[in-house]
């Protein structure tokens, strides 16, 4: 089957290579990272003031704990670039099934980092369970890639 003259097979292949040249190595090491979790899934968490009345703030500081044990940091701007080119999800608010020890550590963690405002004292903070998963146009970038 072709489209104007172009093999099917050849058109995910195109949209690959342009989907690679548009990220660097920061987000290449993070999809391998994301690629390695069992499921090509990734637990990550971030801390959320409640200020009362459905407001609140979160703080924008993210961390995962990959299946190694190792804590991955510092890539908020490799995730938003590999969601808007439609190789992963950021499932914002929901908690990976089976990783509760993990979304502990990440608890754990962030309140070491995190500054509260001594005026929010009182305010509770909440971690907020989200995950990265791969999109099935990843999962076949990646097996590109790294196998």
């Amino acid at each position: 089957m072709e489209i104007q003259g172009i093999p099917l097979i050849v058109i995910p292949y195109r949209y690959g290579v342009l989907t690679v040249s548009q990220f660097g190595p920061s987000e290449a090491k993070f999809l391998k990272t994301i690629y390695q979790q069992s499921g090509q899934q990734l637990p990550y968490g971030q801390l959320r003031l409640d200020l009362g009345n459905s407001y609140g703030y979160t703080f924008p500081t993210k961390i995962a704990i990959d299946d190694n044990s190792n804590i991955v940091n510092n890539f908020n701007s490799s995730l938003d670039i590999l969601v808007s080119l439609g190789v992963v999800n950021d499932n914002q608010s929901n908690k990976l099934a089976k990783s509760d020890d993990k979304y502990s550590t990440i608890e754990k963690i962030i309140r070491i980092t995190i500054n509260k405002p001594i005026e929010y004292e009182s305010n509770e903070l909440n971690l907020v369970h989200s995950y990265i998963s791969l999109t099935d146009f990843g999962h076949g970038l990646c097996k590109c890639i790294f196998e």
